[in-house]
């Protein structure tokens, strides 16, 4: 396994980091008209559901996991991080679990033929980076990435990866897949400093999106909703909300003081009397089943 250290998902302290440092997500629950956790909105989506075999892409630090596993019979989870498949390995029963540190795309590639088995699949948070990684390209020379000259054609790689991973999977199977919304107020100042280095394609962090569901729309086999819910996230002071954005939304990126001083300032005016911070966030969830 090759580290990084200025990587979020890459480094050999990225479990402890989420473990650390990862807020709380609160979402609005139309039925109840209050705000609900995260975590929350995903149990609502898979209640009275059953499943035989799940995959999950980025399994992460296994809060979505965890809701899923109950409902399963087999699971299989991936993640591109080392470190959090080593805890997630030790989270939870190996007798109907398998967790392997895996690219998504990679994973696409390599199991095409096994896709069938899942009755359900799921990202949460993930998938935005498996389809973005075809608008880039890292130069192993100098670790550092670049932007693809020619968007036409990484858009069409895209479109291919999405339909090759969409179009073999067995009829009934059903899938949910979260969005982070990135015109909310939180993701456009991540945006904001992430473009400075590597522009995103078009100019526009939420192109990937709208590029998921414009090819689930040209898929006969494939029938889905899409709900937007606005929400916030919750830091607990000044630290938190250092820490958070500097080992995880930008690792690498704020080592500054100017740096620092640009993030306490771009969310001074959600900052509470007590020092906790209530920053706008927004979420989007992709839901449906295979019909042929």
């Amino acid at each position: 396994m090759v580290y990084d250290e200025n990587s979020k998902y890459l480094a050999k302290d990225t479990a402890e980091n989420y473990e650390k440092y990862l807020p709380k997500y609160y979402f609005f629950d139309d039925e109840i008209r209050e705000y609900v956790e995260e975590t929350v909105v995903v149990e609502n989506k898979l209640s009275r559901e059953s499943f035989n075999s799940v995959l999950e892409f980025g399994v992460g630090s296994g809060r979505i996991t965890e809701l899923l596993m109950p409902i399963s019979k087999k699971y299989k989870g991936i993640d591109i991080s080392d470190s959090m498949i080593k805890r997630i390995n030790r989270r939870f029963p190996v007798e109907k679990s398998q967790f392997e540190v895996f690219d998504i795309n990679e994973f696409i590639n390599q199991n095409i033929d096994g896709l069938r088995q899942y009755d359900f699949i799921g990202s949460y948070w993930a998938f935005n980076y498996a389809i973005l990684s075809f608008f880039e390209y890292r130069d192993l020379s100098t670790g550092k990435t670049y932007a693809i000259d020619n968007l036409t054609e990484a858009e069409e790689k895209a479109k291919e990866q999405i339909t090759k991973l969409f179009s073999n999977l067995s009829k009934g199977t059903k899938f949910l897949f979260l969005y982070f919304d990135a015109y909310s107020v939180e993701q456009s100042y991540v945006t904001s400093v992430l473009e400075q280095s590597l522009p995103f394609p078009y100019n526009d962090r939420g192109f990937t999106f709208r590029l998921f569901k414009k090819i689930l729309h040209q898929l006969e086999s494939v029938k889905f909703v899409h709900e937007h819910k606005s929400g916030f996230v919750i830091l607990d002071d000044d630290e938190h909300l250092i820490e958070y954005f500097k080992n995880l939304h930008l690792k690498g990126y704020l080592d500054s003081d100017e740096s620092i001083e640009l993030l306490m300032n771009t969310f001074r005016a959600y900052k509470y009397e007590d020092g906790h911070y209530e920053i706008p966030a927004g979420m989007n969830i992709i839901s449906g089943n295979i019909t042929i």
